[in-house]
Parts: structure tokens; C-alpha cells; sequence
């Protein structure tokens, strides 16, 4: 078999839009192997009505190649849907038509395999070996390839105390839709977080609430249900500029913008915040009771399971008293953690760390290696601390992928923007 020149792992919308900016490059030999059988985006999250919180124009390529025959408003063109559209006058994307449009990518992009789980990376004289289990033939398959590119992801992050739990009665918001018809009336449901996730099943729970009766609780460690920062001057930090800016910071630096910036990408959206408050205020008029609590500064301690039901052990961080509640359903939406696969163990001590967790990634997200090697391994994925809270938002994906691709066949294929926000990062000094 022919050497490639790059593995991709994993298919989600940054690994697959490197898959498709890497088609227009001739001769550029990649396969993206993506181990589930369909590219479903958060299946578990797509809500009816929810929207993505990026604006169409942040999808697989549209801010690098808005020419690309990948682009969401083809899509839209394909489907006979770009009329709808405009009509529809809203610049952010349904979340169910962008998981919609994901899949018809990926059944558009001849390199990309799914069922297809990478099990193993070893290194060889001048790149790697990369062992395959193919789940439709069910064998194993083995490439050889110069690069290795880490799109794995993220995956739920809960307490430890949650893994001996059954998961039917507490799981991750990233479950929610197949869990939901599972509350039953006179339970009472608990949701742990504050952030969009958490408060779009508030709200979806809320409503339901007008024909079901059962207790709705709502707890964060927050200092309160935050509104995410959506001013366009604020927005500026999700450009390649401000990427470029933070890259030129100390770590420890870095690590504190980041506290900084929090409210940029942890938030609720503030049309979200209203409708809940309103849907509130429409139960409450008849003065019964709305048989639901929301409370900021109190964090999870631990979950008992009990004959019927579950102890929460709740912690008021700002008044320091530890109280205790029942519930029988536990939401958490306590975010996630970059995936991190088990063979990357095995290049431990010849990777450059920067702290306990975070690998050292240079400007071209390669993972900085204790010595140069032939081939790179590049990360789509562990960005926070090496790029900026904003370094995995959509709207950067082709941004990185773009100085991906440039890097590994030493030639610049697109046009990267640079000053395209108007606020200035760096200091200049001025003739006096």
C-alpha cells in the first residue's frame, strides 16, 4: 500500500473539515478514520429549536474557501433549502440542519472511513504505523503514514463518584434525549451546571412541566446563571489575530487570561436566560407553588444512592454550609475533557509538557516533541492553554486546519486573513 501522507483520527467537524480543505490539495495522499457509523453531531443534545451558537458562516470552510463545494450554504443549494433560509432570517444554524449537513459532508469527502476505530500509533524510521479495526469487515488493517493528525474530541467530564452509579438516573447532558421520556411524574430531577447545556434542558423541563408534575432543582458552583459575553467587540478574541497574540504569552500568563475569558465561552446565550425567567413568571401567576429551586454558589459533593432515589451532598461554597436534597433523576452538566487516546501514553517522555495535563503545541498545532522527528503529530484537540479559550471554537476550524495543512507539505495553499478584526492586540510604540 502507498504511504500517506496523513491519518486523521477522528471525523467531528474538525477533523473532517481538515479532510476536506486537504482534498484540494493535489497529490496530498490523507484518510480521516472515524470509529462511529454516522457523523450525528451531540445527538443527544439536538433539542428542537436549540441553535448553534456560531453563525453559519462557521462551518467546515466558509471562512477560508467560501468557494468550496463544502460550504453550508451548498448544502442549503443541494436541498433545495437556501430560499427557506433567508427567508428564515436568522444568522445562527438550527442544530439539528448543522448535524444535517455534517453527515451530507462526510458522504460527499471519498477519503473519509467511518467504522473505522484507530487502536494503536507506533512510531517507525520516518513516520508511523497506524493499526485500524475496521467494524464492518471486522478485521484489523494497518497503514503506514507520515503524519498522525488528533481529532479525537471530547468526552463527557463527571466526578468520580458518578461511574458506580446507575446511568439511567444519572448521566450527562450529552444523553439527555435518550434519557428524558424516562422522568416520570412526581420525580424530582436535578440538573449540576450552568452553563447553555444545562440551561436548555431547564428550559425544555420547565415547559414540560405545564402538564406534568414533578420537582424541578437547578444547582451551579457559579456565582450566578451568567449571560454569555455576545458584544462584537468581545467577540473579536475568536479571530486568527488574537491566536496569534496569545501564542506570544508566558504560561502562566496564558492560564490566567483564560479565567478572563471564561464568560466568552461558558454562558447562557441571553435570549435563552429570558425565556426561561419568562416561562417562570407564566407558571407563577395563578400563585401556586413552581415546585422548583435555582441556586448559584453550591457545589456537588457526592451522590448516595438510596432505595428510592438518590442523596445529593450539596456544598454552599459562599455561606461554607454543606446541606443535603433527594432526587431521583441527576442532570450533569458539568462539560467535558479532551479525549485523549491510550497509544499517545506510549510517546510520554518524548513529548514536551507544559504542566501535568497539557502538552506543549507549537504555532502549527504540532505537539512539541523532546527531539525532531521525520514525522509530526499534529492535535486538533487540547488547545485552551497553547491558543486561547477560542482556539476550538467552529469559526477558527479551517483557520487551523488551513496552518495545519501548510506546515505538513511546506507550501501555502490558501489565503490565511490577517488583520481582519479592528481591534489591536499587540503594543506599538509611536514616534514622539
Amino acid at each position: 500500500m502507498k504511504k500517506l501522507d496523513a491519518v486523521i483520527i477522528g471525523g467531528g467537524p474538525y477533523g473532517l473539515g481538515l479532510g476536506v480543505l486537504a482534498e484540494e490539495i493535489e497529490n496530498l495522499e490523507v484518510l480521516v478514520f472515524e470509529r462511529e457509523d454516522s457523523l450525528e453531531w451531540h445527538p443527544g443534545m439536538l433539542l428542537d429549536g436549540t441553535t448553534l451558537q456560531d453563525a453559519f458562516l462557521a462551518d467546515l470552510v466558509t471562512l477560508l474557501n467560501p468557494k468550496s463545494p463544502y460550504t453550508y450554504l451548498n448544502y442549503l443549494h443541494e436541498h433545495d433549502r437556501l430560499h427557506a433560509f433567508f427567508f428564515f432570517e436568522d444568522f445562527e444554524v438550527p442544530r439539528k440542519e448543522f448535524s444535517s449537513y455534517l453527515k451530507w459532508a462526510g458522504s460527499q469527502l471519498p477519503t473519509l472511513r467511518l467504522r473505522h476505530e484507530v487502536t494503536d500509533v507506533l512510531e517507525t524510521g520516518d513516520g508511523y504505523t497506524v493499526k485500524v479495526q475496521n467494524h464492518e469487515s471486522g478485521e484489523e488493517e494497518t497503514y503506514e503514514t507520515r503524519h498522525v493528525v488528533l481529532g479525537t474530541g471530547h468526552e463527557p467530564n463527571v466526578p468520580e463518584f458518578v461511574h458506580s452509579l446507575p446511568s439511567h438516573d444519572v448521566f450527562h447532558t450529552s444523553s439527555y434525549l435518550y434519557r428524558k421520556e424516562e422522568i416520570k411524574e412526581g420525580e424530582t430531577v436535578t440538573i449540576i451546571g450552568s452553563g447553555q447545556s444545562a440551561a436548555e434542558i431547564y428550559y425544555d423541563l420547565l415547559q414540560r412541566k405545564r402538564d406534568e408534575s414533578f420537582t424541578l432543582n437547578w444547582y451551579t458552583r457559579s456565582g450566578g446563571f451568567f449571560q454569555m459575553e455576545s458584544a462584537k467587540m468581545a467577540q473579536q478574541l475568536f479571530s486568527p489575530d488574537y491566536i496569534r497574540y496569545f501564542r506570544t504569552l508566558p504560561v502562566n500568563k496564558r492560564k490566567g487570561t483564560l479565567d478572563d475569558l471564561a464568560k466568552l465561552r461558558h454562558g447562557v446565550k441571553g435570549s435563552l436566560l429570558e425565556s426561561i425567567y419568562k416561562e417562570l413568571y407564566h407558571q407563577s401567576i395563578d400563585g401556586e407553588s413552581l415546585t422548583t429551586t435555582i441556586m448559584q454558589t453550591t457545589s456537588l459533593e457526592d451522590i448516595e444512592e438510596k432505595e428510592e432515589g438518590y442523596t445529593l451532598t450539596l456544598h454552599h461554597t459562599e455561606k461554607d454550609e454543606t446541606f443535603h436534597v433527594h432526587s431521583n433523576k441527576v442532570i450533569l452538566a458539568t462539560g467535558y475533557k479532551p479525549r485523549i487516546p491510550h497509544w499517545l501514553e506510549r510517546f510520554e517522555n518524548k513529548i514536551v509538557w507544559e504542566d501535568e495535563h497539557v502538552f506543549k503545541v507549537d504555532d502549527h498545532y504540532r505537539i512539541v516533541r523532546e527531539e525532531e522527528s521525520k514525522g509530526h503529530l499534529y492535535t486538533l484537540t487540547n488547545l485552551e492553554y497553547s491558543h486561547g479559550s477560542g482556539a476550538t471554537n467552529l469559526s477558527l476550524s479551517p483557520y487551523r486546519n488551513a496552518t495545519i495543512l501548510h506546515h505538513m507539505t511546506g507550501k501555502e495553499h490558501f489565503r490565511i486573513p490577517k488583520n481582519s478584526v479592528f481591534q489591536t492586540f499587540f503594543p506599538k510604540e509611536e514616534e514622539l
